[in-house]
């Protein structure tokens, strides 16, 4: 992914923040010069100090042709995408200015090793089902499904797990924009409203003044 400088988020709390809050990535591979791609919710684990690589944990359908890459341990990128909205030259204080889109992307690259499907595709499946169930005050449990219930289904399942060896993350939020600027798509998108603008809005408003405290204290 391309990534001017001004807009590269460094952040590993903020990147890993992106990754849980919007798990339904793309796995991206190629074979014979045919790009393939599958919309998939992925669990994300962060590295530890034994095995510092984070690793993404996913499952495809065995009927899908991208299976091949797995199983070949081929490279691939996931990639996740955060808030974005449309930024009208209107916002701006600086004019003529023109139209733009700000974005939020996270882009993680490594190699895809397939997972034995029989035991581990529950436990893949369970951790999948655990990420997602967290808050409800009455979790569903997949380690609950009567086992040949289960069993009947894994045949149909590839597991597999990505140990990532690269990170690229871009929070393009106006940042090359002047001060008046971005406080003005700020309030322009905030007075738009909707989950979308109101969460661009936000990570603007958290970057302008981490940007403006770096300013200050040089």
């Amino acid at each position: 992914m391309y990534v001017p400088d001004h807009f590269r988020e460094h952040r590993s709390e903020r990147i890993e923040e992106l990754v849980r809050d919007n798990p339904f990535g793309i796995l991206v591979t190629a074979s014979a010069d045919v790009p393939e791609a599958s919309h998939l919710a992925f669990t994300y684990r962060p590295g530890t100090p034994t095995e510092p690589a984070p690793v993404l944990l996913g499952h495809l359908a065995s009927s899908n042709p991208q299976c091949a890459a797995v199983r070949g341990g081929a490279r691939a990128v996931v990639v996740f995408s955060g808030p974005n909205h449309y930024v009208s030259p209107r916002f701006y204080r600086t004019h003529p200015s023109t139209p733009t889109w700000n974005y939020c992307a996270v882009h993680m690259a490594g190699r895809l090793e397939p997972r034995p499907e029989s035991e581990d595709a529950d436990h893949v499946l369970g951790e999948l089902t655990s990420a997602f169930e967290r808050g409800f005050s009455e979790p569903f449990r997949y380690e609950n499904l009567p086992a040949d219930y289960t069993a009947g289904r894994k045949p149909g399942i590839l597991s597999f797990a990505i140990h990532v060896e690269t990170v690229d993350a871009q929070f393009k939020m106006s940042q090359n924009r002047t001060i008046d600027d971005r406080r003005g798509v700020i309030e322009g998108l905030r007075e738009i409203g909707g989950d979308n603008a109101l969460a661009v809005a936000e990570i603007m408003d958290e970057l302008l003044h981490r940007d403006y405290q770096e300013e200050v204290s040089r």
